[in-house]
């Protein structure tokens, strides 16, 4: 365990140990994911019910190919988070690497859309299981449907 890591270990209403693992986790993560995770784990021991806390946690388990770790913690922010779209977005890219659920996988793909019909990664997600359907068609309209959707909103900004 590292150092810094052994005095991080205060509950608080602000969270500020968790708050200083996570920007620590976030610093390293791309070159030390394992120390990353360590940080990030302390960061749901300190605050277990901040949404971005269990997204980082779980996405940094996937990095570490701990896809049923990971899953369990997507669960557990969905249970907690329902309209999340990102916790719902990952959560059915892990069905679909766990289980080979394509049809759950897509469920949840759905819903995060309709929470955020501008979250781009569970357009790109529910594409990549139609393709794992051999749906190739239907995998263009969503990307297609997307694209234009996403045209229409930057073109109403100007």
């Amino acid at each position: 365990m590292p150092d810094a890591i052994k005095t991080l270990n205060r509950k608080s209403f602000e969270n500020t140990d968790a708050w200083t693992c996570y920007r620590i986790a976030q610093m390293i993560e791309v070159n030390q994911p394992g120390r990353a995770e360590v940080y990030y784990k302390r960061c749901i021991e300190l605050a277990p019910y901040h949404i971005d806390f269990l997204n980082k946690y779980g996405n940094i388990l996937v990095t570490l190919n701990k896809q049923n770790e990971a899953k369990d913690v997507f669960a557990k922010a969905v249970s907690l988070y329902p309209k999340n779209a990102q916790s719902l977005s990952n959560l059915g890219y892990l069905t679909l690497l766990t289980e080979g659920d394509a049809e759950k996988a897509i469920a949840f793909y759905d819903r995060a859309i309709a929470l955020d019909p501008d979250y781009e990664k569970a357009f790109i997600n529910k594409a990549g299981a139609l393709v794992y359907q051999n749906k190739i068609n239907d995998a263009k309209a969503v990307l297609f449907f997307f694209c234009c959707t996403t045209k229409m909103l930057l073109n109403q900004k100007r």
